[in-house]
């Protein structure tokens, strides 16, 4: 009887769609600035519920590592993709292990149970 109750409600759950990141495997390499090395991430909106994205890059704990992008926050429309590059000190090239977007929604358009999703690329 679980197993039934478990395939009825994945058969008659609606599709779940999250943004979408690549690469999946990221190389940082050397940028236009001294020491600092840079990636470039590929973002796609398959969402329409949400137009911002955070940016966000983490060492192998989950620790947030400073990093700069153009923004951190960036606003992508539905079925919109944007390219963002996202900049690192050389010194702090050992510790990155993930770059992530995570989604936001804008406070005043909240009106039900929104579900975030963040979704992460890893460095090679």
């Amino acid at each position: 009887m679980k197993k039934f109750l478990i395939v009825m409600l994945v058969a008659f759950c609606g599709p779940s769609w999250a943004h979408e990141m690549s690469p999946t495997y990221l190389e940082f390499a050397p940028s236009y600035i001294n020491n600092v090395l840079k990636t470039t991430i590929e973002l796609f909106n398959r969402r329409e519920d949400t137009n911002y994205y955070e940016i966000e890059v983490y060492d192998n704990d989950r620790n947030p590592i400073s990093f700069v992008a153009n923004s951190k926050i960036i606003n992508i429309d539905y079925l919109e993709k944007k390219s963002i590059d996202v900049y690192i000190k050389q010194r702090d090239k050992g510790r990155v292990v993930y770059v992530c977007t995570l989604s936001r929604f804008v406070k005043e358009d909240v009106t039900k149970t929104n579900v975030s999703s963040r979704i992460c690329s890893k460095v090679k």
